[in-house]
Formats: structure tokens, sequence, C-alpha cells
């Protein structure tokens, strides 16, 4: 599960403001919006990639800005292997 809490991210403009969200293992989320609100960043951050960011996200109730690189891969490696195992089983 992820956990945004009052994360807020700026580049040239806001990207998100105070957002706050849980996503829920085996949920399956639909994420839409106009070019440049946010969309692929959002993703990025879900797959670890730090951006400097206000606020707090949580991995399984850890906060991810307390990973290291190893427990990072890690993770990845696992999501990608839950993900495409859950995707295969929804779509065969």
């Amino acid at each position: 599960m992820y956990e945004f809490r009052s994360v807020s991210l700026k580049f040239k403009k806001v990207i998100f403001s105070d957002f706050s969200y849980s996503f829920n293992d085996h949920g399956m989320y639909f994420i839409s919006g106009p070019s440049g609100c946010g969309k692929s960043t959002l993703i990025k951050i879900l797959y670890f990639n730090h951006y400097k960011y206000s606020g707090n996200i949580f991995f399984n109730k850890e906060n991810i800005s307390e990973f290291d690189i190893s427990a990072i891969e890690k993770i990845r490696r696992s999501e990608e292997r839950r993900v495409g195992k859950e995707c295969r089983s929804r779509w065969s």
C-alpha cells in the first residue's frame, strides 16, 4: 500500500499541493488529467524515483525517505512481479 500525506511538489509550477491519498494493494486505479498535471510524476514517485517533495510518502507503512538503495531495488523487483502476475490473471 502507498500512502501520500500532505505531499507537495513543485518544478516550474506546482505539481501537487497538499496531496493526500492511499492506494491500496490489489486496487486498480485510473489516473487522468491534462498534459503537465503530474500523472507521470505520480507514477515515478510510486516507483521510488526521488524528487524533492515535502510531506510524507509511505510504502507498507514505512516512510520511503528512510529506504536505502538496496531496499528500494528489492521492493521494485517484488512489485514488478506482483503487478505483472496480477495483470496476467486479470486480463487472461
